[in-house]
């Protein structure tokens, strides 16, 4: 629910923001997500490892307390430094003057944000998942109840969205707080485990970088080409497609953690290929149904004037998806040679950056979008070929292969077919139906699997 909150929220934003401003809305986050990546020089990577990896209570404390205080000091400097450039810094990231108070409100959400996501963080470290979820729900409602008290009855537009999503980091912050104090987060830091997180995590700085800028140069070019307003249509456009990324929410909670504890024992490579199957299974079943429906999803849920990205989220599934799967290739994680990581990266942000450059001025919005799939391919097909050496992990590639040409062949028949003549259109519903066929047939679900959870299922309703 937290993570699909940008897809929950889009009734709302359409009818209080005009695509100009969903423009802005998205260029001030992308700004975010690059300061988030940066400025705390990714410590909360190393965090996660040597947390992991430490023995007592005091040594974990010591480095989660490092941690924190480091973050801290780093946002606080930049919030202090870009609100003193706020009007320059403003000026060149949104190219329209006149948005400054919009910009200093991104700072203070950075802030908020990044100390937000270290300690929220935390509770994967330490195996709660209820409290995470908790966490996630209360940072939900926050932002979800004042972003609506603001922008619609109080008419504060794109100003009432960043405190709403303020409020919301701030909620889950002083959760966190309330839960982790003591134990895991001290007043102390100690230098020498700054030192080796840093270490650990500061070759990921470039390779976020580079990650950030294969995710948002295409709106950074649509703005530079086109028009802010474009940036709205595709920021809608993409915000749709991101609901397929909800299949990826407990898997990359869970799995990662997971992983880190127990890749040494010999079934762990197995279990990850059947987790693996069911991510693509779930996968496969919301790329259908957005395909299948996406015309109809974004007409019901914006005003007229985003109806012209109803067909943008076909083509940036695909891309979403890839951008997700990397934690199913741990390999280099594992081998801790996070250098490569960077040059992956970077090679993936180049080929969307020229992609993007050329695609844009011919074909604008939709460009973007297969550049986005492209070198999310390019990038993922890199990772998985030198993981897969570092750590291997027997996936059966032709069961996925097989799967999705036949979702696609389903979208492309409904799209080209069925769309054309009105009075077939109720034959999309029949379609959902080939799904479960091509998954059983292809052995992508097992049988066993679901004679298994209908008995479980059974007992489950009888108990």
């Amino acid at each position: 629910m937290s993570r699909g909150l940008s897809f929950f929220l889009v009734p709302l934003y359409t009818r209080v923001l005009a695509p100009g401003d969903y423009g802005a809305l998205d260029l001030l986050l992308a700004f975010a997500t690059l300061a988030n990546l940066s400025v705390a020089l990714e410590i909360s990577q190393g965090l996660s490892i040597y947390y992991t990896e430490a023995k007592t209570k005091s040594e974990k404390s010591r480095f989660a307390s490092s941690a924190f205080w480091f973050s801290f000091g780093a946002y606080g400097t930049f919030l202090i430094v870009g609100l003193f450039f706020s009007a320059p810094l403003s000026n060149f990231l949104l190219n329209t003057s006149g948005l400054e108070k919009y910009f200093q409100l991104a700072l203070l959400y950075i802030f908020v944000n990044g100390l937000n996501t270290l300690v929220h963080s935390q509770f994967r470290w330490q195996h709660l998942p209820k409290l995470y979820a908790t966490g996630s729900l209360i940072q939900l409602v926050a932002t979800t109840g004042v972003a609506i008290v603001l922008t619609y009855f109080l008419s504060w537009g794109l100003a009432g969205v960043l405190w709403g999503m303020i409020a919301g980091c701030a909620a889950g912050l002083c959760f966190g707080l309330s839960r982790l104090r003591g134990d895991t987060f001290g007043l102390k830091a100690s230098w020498p485990a700054i030192r080796l997180m840093v270490l650990f995590s500061i070759p990921l700085v470039p390779s976020s970088i580079s990650s950030y800028l294969n995710f948002w140069v295409d709106r950074i070019l649509i703005n530079h080409f086109l028009s802010l307003n474009e940036v709205g249509l595709y920021g809608i456009g993409y915000r749709f497609a991101s609901v397929t990324a909800l299949a990826t929410v407990g898997f990359n909670a869970a799995l990662t953690p997971y992983i880190y504890k127990f890749y040494q024992l010999p079934e762990t490579p197995q279990k990850i290929e059947s987790i693996f199957r069911i991510f693509i299974s779930i996968a496969l079943t919301l790329y259908l149904g957005m395909g299948l429906f996406s015309e109809e999803i974004v007409r019901l849920m914006t005003t007229g004037a985003y109806h012209s990205a109803a067909h943008l989220p076909v083509l940036i599934i695909p891309g979403v998806l890839m951008g997700s799967m990397y934690l199913f290739f741990p390999g280099i994680a594992i081998a801790k040679k996070t250098y490569i990581l960077m040059w992956i990266n970077i090679a993936g942000a180049l080929v969307n950056f020229v992609l993007n450059w050329f695609l844009i001025q011919h074909f604008g919005i939709f460009g973007a979008a297969f550049s986005t799939t492209f070198s999310g391919f390019v990038v993922l097909a890199i990772q998985y070929r030198i993981s897969q050496k570092l750590y291997f992990i027997p996936f059966n590639w032709s069961q996925v292969s097989i799967c999705l040409a036949g979702v696609v062949a389903i979208i492309f028949f409904s799209k080209f077919v069925i769309h054309t003549v009105g009075w077939l259109s109720f034959f999309k519903i029949p379609l959902l139906a080939l799904l479960p066929v091509l998954l059983v047939g292809t052995g992508l679900v097992k049988r066993s699997e679901v004679t298994d959870t209908l008995r479980l299922f059974s007992w489950k309703a009888k108990t």
